[in-house]
C-alpha cells in the first residue's frame, strides 16, 4: 500500500503565514506540518509516498528530497493549477497504477500519533472499499461531515452541511483509504465528498473510524497557536526538562518546568522562562526578559531587554527589541520588531476577538488573541497592533503607529507628524537656576 499526500495548496486562509510558503510547510515546534504527517504515515508501516505539490513546490522538494532521510521513498506529482482536491488526486492516478488500495492524507492537519494506522487497520480488517477517519467537532458546518449508520458504516458524506441537515458532528478528518475505483468516480463527479456519496449509493462499503484523540485542521491563523501548544505538550510529556550542554545560562537562571533549552541558546541575567516554553537552537533571551505560557521561540531569535513573550509562536531569525510585548501572537521568520512594540491581545469590551479570513470575518472564540505577522516584516519603535490584526509579509511599519486593521503584504506604513514650536514666554524662576 502507498500513501498519497495532498500538499499543493497555497493556504490562502492562513495568510499572512503562507504568503511565502505552502501551508504544509508552516513550521510548528521547529518542523513543518508535513513532517509530522510523514512520520504518522510511516508509523502505519507505509513508507512509499506520492506528494502532490503545486504552490512553492521547491520548498517541499528541497526539504524532503527523495525521502531517504525520513525513512521513506517519496515521488512528486505537480498540480499546476489549484483546481481542488479531486483534480489533485487524479493527477496521481498513473503514479498509483497497479495498487490494490492507497492511503490519502491531506497535508495540513495535526493529530495524535496513530491516526493513519487506525485507518489502515480498519480498512484492511473490514474489507471496505472506503475508510475515513472522523473526529467530533463543535462546528460541523465548516467541514465535510459523515452520517454513520449501523456497525460504523458511512451512509453519506456532505460538504459543509447546514445546521438544518442534522447530520451530527463527525467531521472528515483528513485521512482516507480507497480502492482504485475512486479514480473513475472522480473523473465523472469531480468532487471528493460527492464522489464518496456516489460510491456508497451504488453499494460501496465505507467504514467510519471515529478518532476520539486529538485532531485539528490548521485552516486559520489562530489555530497555529492551538496546534503549537498541543505539540509542545507532547514534547513535555516525555521530557519535562531539557537543557542542552551547549546552552549558556547564568547560575541564577530562573527556569520553571516544563521547558526545553536547545543547543547554543543564551539566556542573560534576570531572564525568566516558565510555563511550557521551547527555546530552539541559537536563540538569545535578553536581560530581564520573560518567556512564558507555552511559547515557541524559533532558531536564532533574539528577545531584547525586558521583552515579554506569552503563548506565542515566533519563527526563526526574528528579533524582538527592548521592552516589547508579544502576546498570543504568531510572528513569521526574519522579522524585526522594534523596541516598545506592543501586540494588544485583549478587547476592552472583553468580547471574543474577530479576524478577517479571506472575505469573511470570523469569531475566533478566543478572549485573548494578538497579531498574526508574516515573514520579513519590520515594525518601528513604540508601534502598537490591535487584537486580531494581520500584517502581510515584506511590510514595513514606521515608528509610533497604531495598527487597527489588516495590512496586506509589500506595504510601507508611515505617519505625517506635525510639530509646532513656540517661544516659551515664561522666564526661568530664580529658585530653579543652577
Amino acid at each position: 500500500m502507498r500513501a498519497l499526500v495532498l500538499a499543493a495548496g497555497r493556504g490562502e486562509r492562513l495568510q499572512p503565514l503562507t504568503d511565502l510558503r505552502p501551508k504544509s510547510m508552516l513550521p510548528l515546534v521547529g518542523r513543518p506540518i508535513l513532517h509530522y504527517i510523514v512520520d504518522d504515515i510511516r508509523l502505519a508501516g507505509v513508507t512509499d509516498m506520492v506528494f502532490v505539490v503545486g504552490y512553492r513546490k521547491e520548498m517541499i522538494q528541497n526539504y524532503f528530497k527523495d525521502g531517504n532521510a525520513f525513512g521513506a521513498t517519496i515521488t512528486y506529482v505537480e498540480q499546476r493549477k489549484p483546481l481542488g482536491e479531486a483534480d489533485a488526486i487524479l493527477k496521481a492516478e498513473s503514479e498509483l497504477a497497479g495498487e490494490d488500495a492507497f492511503i490519502l492524507a491531506h497535508g495540513d492537519y495535526v493529530s495524535e500519533a496513530g491516526l493513519v494506522k487506525r485507518v489502515v487497520d480498519a480498512f484492511c480488517e473490514s474489507g471496505s472499499d472506503i475508510a475515513i477517519a472522523l473526529s467530533r467537532v463543535e462546528n460541523p458546518s465548516e467541514y465535510g461531515v459523515a452520517a454513520l449508520g449501523e456497525n460504523s458504516r458511512i451512509e453519506r458524506v456532505v460538504e459543509k452541511p447546514s445546521a438544518s441537515a442534522k447530520l451530527g458532528n463527525l467531521a472528515v478528518s483528513s485521512v482516507y483509504a480507497f480502492t482504485p475505483a475512486i479514480f473513475h468516480v472522480l473523473r465523472r463527479i469531480g468532487h471528493l465528498e460527492q464522489g464518496i456519496s456516489h460510491m456508497i449509493e451504488r453499494g460501496a462499503k465505507a467504514a467510519g473510524i471515529v478518532w476520539d484523540r486529538e485532531w485539528m485542521d490548521i485552516g486559520r491563523p489562530w489555530e497555529v497557536l492551538r496546534a503549537s501548544r498541543f505539540l509542545l505538550s507532547k514534547v513535555f510529556s516525555k521530557t519535562p526538562r531539557y537543557i542542552s550542554p551547549s546552552a549558556r545560562l547564568p547560575p541564577e537562571a530562573r527556569l520553571e518546568e516544563p521547558y526545553h533549552i536547545s543547543d547554543n541558546v543564551e539566556i542573560d541575567h534576570g531572564a525568566v522562562v516558565r510555563g511550557g516554553c521551547y527555546l530552539d537552537s541559537g536563540c538569545r533571551i535578553g536581560t530581564n526578559a520573560l518567556i512564558r505560557d507555552y511559547s515557541y521561540v524559533g532558531k536564532n531569535v533574539i528577545a531584547g531587554y525586558s521583552t515579554e513573550v506569552k503563548n506565542s509562536v515566533i519563527l526563526h531569525d526574528t528579533s524582538l527589541g527592548h521592552i516589547a510585548y508579544v502576546g498570543d501572537s504568531v510572528i513569521g521568520s526574519h522579522c524585526e520588531i522594534g523596541a516598545g512594540v506592543i501586540t494588544s491581545n485583549f478587547r476592552f469590551d472583553e468580547k471574543p476577538i474577530e479576524v478577517n479570513v479571506g472575505r469573511k470575518r470570523y469569531n475566533s472564540g478566543l478572549q485573548k488573541l494578538g497579531a498574526m505577522i508574516g515573514d520579513h516584516v519590520k515594525i518601528g519603535v513604540n508601534s502598537s497592533i490591535y487584537p486580531g490584526c494581520k500584517i502581510g509579509s515584506n511590510t514595513w511599519i514606521g515608528p509610533s503607529i497604531v495598527v487597527t486593521f489588516d495590512i496586506p503584504q509589500n506595504r510601507f506604513l508611515s505617519v505625517d507628524q506635525k510639530v509646532k514650536i513656540r517661544r516659551q514666554r515664561s522666564k526661568v524662576r530664580p529658585d530653579l537656576e543652577l
